[in-house]
């Protein structure tokens, strides 16, 4: 059928539904501003999908036509999230964010003057001050805090006795309690004031002013909840809906965290991640079932590597052809080689010559980094010099590379001789007409260092493979981008450009705008700004159906497009297997560990002959080297045989010296020799050892690690309740200096008595299972070590003294060893 026959019949059946459904609605609902005249645009992609270079589009219209069932779910599951935090929102934060701190009316001094009055004073000074009343300035204005968003939002108390809540909140001239001016109020409360009198004193109320950006935040029906809701899902302006939350229902503080910690959880990061899960899995699923058209012209290529293999193997049965007819005649095989070719492949391989070639690259990238406007005279002209010879020696490195290729052909089939080219001709141009954009343009070159580094040098040649891909999303998007924004100017035409500079009055901006919403930045100031212009209801519903369905594709398809190209050809495997591939540095440590091997040996060697010279034994160094060898190799596979004789009560019998010298064979018998007593903790305690055992009896007992677990679970409650300084004016300490100060020995204590056994059981350094071997252990004994001179005061600077408190905040991570 018509439909079934392509995705691009369905793609224009799309349209004309689309076109019918505008004309429906702007029918229906007068004014409404809906228009898809635009999106016939995307017709072209069936004609583009037809050149080579854009068959990946067609890749990306299969994707998604693939994967909108599986879209269609997840984008149900999120509004049905959606919808059910909306509910959860309008039931906590309903008409709260209506609700501002304003000034209330206040006396001021007779003689007072401002800019209205044009700084002159409103009394006569002759007459006295108290003969003349004091004037009431009017209030009503919003109180202005400090710092942004410059407005405070509030709570009005509600009591149900009077005087239920003196003490605790402030109350305005009509008796209703409130949470403006709280700081100020309890500073005067406990100055000894009155209720009353410190009430008078904040001369502030809470009233209700309005919702803010223009009255489409807030939570008092589902439209506006959904939209607060889709600000915090996306994180944008996420701050100030939480902080308005905060304010108005102070009372509801934790289940505020809650909530949008949920939110947050759920919408951001289980159903978005499930966004990418989709379309990537089905970005996975065409490439198998259509090919990776969507990454390149792997066809063509393959195609060509077998052209050339073919190519090769011909080539390669003719050369044995010849070389067996030559032998038959008997004469010598002459295989035509070029000397000038056979020198340059010399030259181009050898290691020297790829290490001068990186040599001058750093010193092109040095003279390009050093060209400043500032430089002197002396260095500018050096800088000029170090242009000249280094595209010099570039150029002759290109003409190496050509000898070395035998054919223009073969030389230009390499995309880095391409580069080198282009690069060369963009330097020596550069230095020829002094155009510092020319001369720059080789510092690309850097990158060829990265062979050094195998790991980046895999994901610089995956990210310039991937290039095609990107390529043709980019064009994808760009299509699509232009759709959108030419909806956006037959929507909103002029009407949003004295409202916000991102509007669509003219094509340009109107794109920027398209862009802006593309990438998330203040999305949501252009969704307030687009609903503001509308006058019906159903505008604003249509525009904010426009701006919040252009910005889910861009988040939720096209950014998930870009990640499932990553996927495709960054090959994460591969890059892992590189990471963990010894490199440079390991290298270098080999080689240190061989170079001392060799010295060692030759020390050894030294030594034996030594003790030949004083005995006269006439034993072959190798010889007894090699026995030595043999000896600490049967060391390492039959050392379990003699574990018996490493018990402390045996270690010294008769019965374990007559086996380590007489009774087993020669090489088992420096094998006991050699092996060390038990071991002992801080050198004096051995594993049967009353002490020592006690120790580990402890460690071993399940009511030692719960009370572990308690203090340094105590500990951080106490971290948290604990201001960092007694200094801080605000911040009142919930405990008594003393009571915390005993606390946090008590838990010091308890930590050093842990550290102490653990050192006792275990050992310090030298024993197998040592404390200090754990890299946890080490971040504890810092943190108990600063707390040791915390608690010892052995710095009497103060300063200093509260950077060691820092440490504290480390112990937190003693959680996470456990």
């Amino acid at each position: 059928s018509f439909l079934n026959c392509s995705g691009f019949n369905q793609l224009d059946v799309l349209v004309m539904v689309l076109t019918v459904v505008e004309y429906i609605v702007t029918s229906v609902f007068d004014n409404a501003g809906l228009n898809f005249k635009p999106f016939r645009i995307i017709r072209i992609f069936k004609a583009m999908s037809r050149l080579k270079v854009f068959s990946g589009i067609k890749t990306i219209i299969i994707t998604l036509k693939a994967g909108i069932a599986q879209l269609s779910t997840v984008f149900a599951m999120l509004f049905f999230f959606m919808c059910a935090f909306s509910i959860f929102g309008m039931a906590m934060f309903k008409r709260s964010f209506r609700r501002r701190c304003v000034v209330t009316d206040f006396p001021v001094d007779p003689c007072y003057s401002d800019f209205s009055t044009g700084w002159a004073p409103r009394c006569n000074l002759s007459m006295g001050l108290e003969s003349q009343p004091t004037e009431v300035y009017p209030g009503g204005e919003q109180v202005v805090s400090a710092g942004y968003p410059f407005e405070r939002w509030c709570k009005i108390i509600a009591n149900t006795t009077a005087g239920q809540h003196d003490g605790d909140y402030p109350h305005d001239v009509f008796g209703q309690y409130h949470n403006c001016g709280t700081e100020e109020y309890n500073r005067l409360m406990k100055q000894g004031f009155s209720q009353t009198e410190a009430s008078q004193l904040i001369r502030q109320t809470c009233v209700e002013v309005g919702n803010p950006n223009d009255g489409f935040c807030h939570w008092d029906n589902i439209g506006g909840a959904l939209v607060t809701l889709s600000l915090v899902t996306s994180g944008d302006a996420y701050y100030d809906v939480m902080w308005r939350s905060f304010q108005s229902e102070p009372l509801l503080f934790v289940p505020s965290f809650l909530f949008y910690f949920s939110v947050t959880a759920f919408n951001t990061f289980l159903l978005l991640g499930i966004f990418v899960a989709v379309v990537t899995g089905t970005f996975a699923r065409v490439r198998d079932e259509h090919g990776s058209a969507f990454l390149g012209h792997e066809g063509d290529t393959a195609d060509r590597a077998k052209h050339l293999t073919n190519m090769w193997v011909t080539a390669v049965g003719l050369l044995r052809q010849k070389i067996l007819q030559a032998r038959e005649e008997g004469v010598k095989v002459d295989l035509e080689v070029d000397e000038v070719q056979e020198i340059a492949v010399v030259i181009k391989n050898h290691k020297w010559y790829q290490r001068f070639v990186s040599l001058v690259i750093c010193l092109h990238g040095v003279a390009m980094a050093s060209d400043q406007y500032d430089a002197t005279d002396v260095w500018r002209e050096f800088i000029t010099y170090c242009y000249l010879i280094c595209n010099i020696l570039f150029a002759a490195n290109q003409v190496c590379e050509f000898s070395a290729a035998g054919s223009f052909t073969r030389f230009w089939e390499s995309a880095l001789n391409k580069f080198e080219v282009f690069c060369v001709v963009s330097g020596l141009l550069g230095v020829a007409t002094n155009s510092k954009l020319l001369m720059l343009i080789p510092s690309l070159r850097l990158y060829r260092l990265m062979s050094y580094l195998p790991t980046l040098e895999a994901l610089l040649l995956s990210a310039v493979s991937s290039v095609a891909a990107i390529f043709n999303l980019v064009v994808f998007i760009s299509i699509i981008a232009i759709c959108v924004c030419i909806t956006g100017r037959y929507i909103f035409r002029d009407q949003m450009d004295e409202v916000t500079r991102s509007n669509y009055g003219s094509f340009f901006v109107g794109l920027l705008t398209t862009f802006q919403i593309l990438t998330g930045d203040s999305w949501t100031g252009v969704l307030f700004s687009s609903m503001s212009v509308k006058d019906t209801v159903y505008g604003m519903f249509f525009a904010s159906i426009y701006t919040v369905g252009w910005y889910v594709f861009s988040a939720l398809v096209v950014f998930n497009l870009f990640v499932a190209v990553i996927i495709e050809n960054f090959q994460v495997t591969e890059t892992m297997d590189n990471i963990a591939r010894p490199g440079h540095i390991s290298l270098f440590r080999q080689t240190f560990r061989n170079s001392f091997a060799v010295f060692f040996r030759e020390s050894q060697k030294n030594r034996v002959r030594n003790t030949a010279a004083v005995t006269g034994d006439v034993m072959d160094v190798d010889t007894a080297l090699g026995e030595f060898g043999e000896v600490e190799e049967e060391k390492k596979k039959e050392k379990d045989v003699f574990h018996f004789l490493t018990d402390e009560e045996n270690f010294h019998s008769d019965l374990a010296l007559v086996l380590r010298t007489g009774t087993i064979p020669h090489t088992e018998r420096i094998l006991v020799a050699q092996i060390r007593p038990p071991e002992r903790v801080l050198f004096l305690f051995g594993p049967n050892n009353p002490i020592r055992r006690a120790f580990v009896w402890i460690n071993g007992r399940w009511w030692f690690d719960v009370i572990v677990y308690l203090a340094i679970a105590g500990s951080c409650a106490f971290l948290m309740i604990t201001p960092p300084a007694n200094d801080i004016p605000g911040d009142p300490p919930i405990l008594d200096v003393s009571t915390m100060a005993q606390a946090n020995s008590l838990f010091t204590f308890i930590f050093s008595v842990e550290f102490f056994a653990r050192i006792m059981a275990d050992g310090g350094w030298w024993t197998e299972r040592a404390y200090f071997k754990d890299w946890w252990n080490c971040v504890d004994f810092c943190v108990l070590f600063f707390a040791w001179v915390d608690e010892g005061q052995l710095i009497n600077d103060a300063k200093i003294a509260k950077v060691v408190r820092l440490t504290r905040s480390l112990r937190p991570l003693r959680l996470m060893k456990r």
